[in-house]
């Protein structure tokens, strides 16, 4: 089976205050995005084209480039369900600041 492993950009993201524990899984796992991106849940409504990537707790938003073999992490950030801090409604949030 032959392997394609995209090359990993990170854009100018809001980086999370986190514990060394956590930058060290959060690591581990951007490297291991080049390899089947694809396999990470696509997001849905207005994040809809971008993938999410569990880290116990952290969220790493990507967006995925086939044609140009590029993946690009946008956001990283903690999950808090319901709270206006969490990853995605920052994101979210962030997404409407750039569209006006």
């Amino acid at each position: 089976m032959l392997e394609v492993r995209l090359s990993i950009h990170v854009r100018d993201v809001d980086l999370p205050a986190l514990n060394q524990a956590e930058w060290q899984r959060v690591r581990k796992k951007m490297a291991e995005l080049g390899i089947q991106p694809d396999r990470h849940p696509m997001l849905r409504d207005e994040l809809a084209g971008y993938r999410s990537v569990r880290c116990g707790q952290i969220r790493i938003v990507l967006v995925v480039d086939d044609e140009h073999c590029t993946v690009t992490i946008v956001a990283v950030g903690r999950r808090r369900a319901g709270n206006r801090r969490d990853v995605y409604a920052e994101f979210s949030r962030r997404l409407e600041r750039e569209r006006l």
